[in-house]
């Protein structure tokens, strides 16, 4: 949510289709998982003339796609913007989103793997909304006594075993 434009839906989205981000060793892995690096065609003398892209998770392309429009209505310079707004003259809009998708993929990867804030952060931003995100949370979360929490947990420790077992079972039978 250190990302200007990047509220917490855009964020939690992102985060969860990536997963594990130890299982990218670096952000090029990432980026081409995500479907937005450029796909090149190459062999001996022959050079492909399509800048298309990888094939990759559709839903994590369109995510980090929402999260670039995010940035370019956020009134925030930020050097993705800078760099959709420079490609957006020379490719057009639709290409220049996707090469700003992927220096934001790129973002993500190092502020998750190094676990730092966005280099371009607004600290005041990102304070308002994780603000409005807590807010948010205490409206969605009920209120719920110590007692009926109790209950539940021990439901749920009763239907461990069944629980472990029927995994088991879903583990054998494939």
């Amino acid at each position: 949510m250190t990302i200007p434009g990047v509220d917490y839906y855009a964020a939690v989205a992102i985060v969860a289709e990536i997963g594990d981000i130890r299982r990218f060793l670096n952000k090029k892995q990432l980026c081409s998982h995500a479907g937005v690096m450029p796909r090149a065609d190459n062999s001996g003398e022959r050079v492909s003339q399509h800048r298309s892209v990888k094939k990759g998770d559709a839903v994590l392309k369109r995510f980090l796609c929402i999260a670039v429009q995010g940035m370019l209505r956020a009134n925030r310079d930020t050097a993705i913007k800078r760099f959709y707004e420079k490609k957006a003259k020379a490719i057009g809009a639709p290409k220049a989103q996707v090469a700003a998708a992927r220096k934001l993929a790129c973002a993500v990867w190092w502020m998750l793997t190094y676990n730092e804030p966005f280099k371009d952060e607004d600290e005041e931003l990102t304070a308002r909304k994780t603000q409005r995100m807590g807010v948010r949370a205490r409206e969605v979360v009920p209120d719920i006594s110590e007692e009926r929490l109790k209950e539940v947990g021990e439901n749920l420790i009763e239907r461990t075993p069944l629980l472990d077992r029927l995994t088991k079972e879903a583990g054998n039978a494939g």
